[in-house]
């Protein structure tokens, strides 16, 4: 019985110690214009992740060594959010919902 609950004991601390999966972090920074191109014009900034599967890209090194890379982050909200900062650079006011233009982000692999 102690032979077995060692054995789990080290199953378990080996399968804490094996190397996470390469992720791929993505900041992307949006162009800041100088002039305005909109005054103050409402925008709602909507997002919808339409992937099925969550992985970002994929290393294909060979018949058998497929590995998908995942962002360390939502690429969703990432998305979302430099949108919303590019279009306030350019004079939109980004509010939640209501009344105004709509700017839609779709993530499709």
């Amino acid at each position: 019985m102690k032979k077995l609950i060692i054995a789990a004991v080290v199953l378990v601390l080996a399968g804490c110690s094996t190397p996470r999966e390469p992720q791929l972090t993505i900041a992307p920074s949006p162009a800041s214009s100088n002039q305005q191109q909109v005054n103050n014009l409402p925008v709602v900034v909507k997002s919808k992740d339409l992937r099925t599967a969550q992985f970002v890209a994929v290393i294909d090194s060979g018949r058998s060594n497929v590995k998908p890379l995942h962002a360390s982050q939502n690429l969703r909200v990432v998305l979302e959010d430099t949108l919303s900062r590019q279009l306030s650079s350019q004079g939109f006011r980004v509010v939640a919902n209501g009344p105004g233009c709509y700017a839609s982000t779709f993530l499709m692999l």
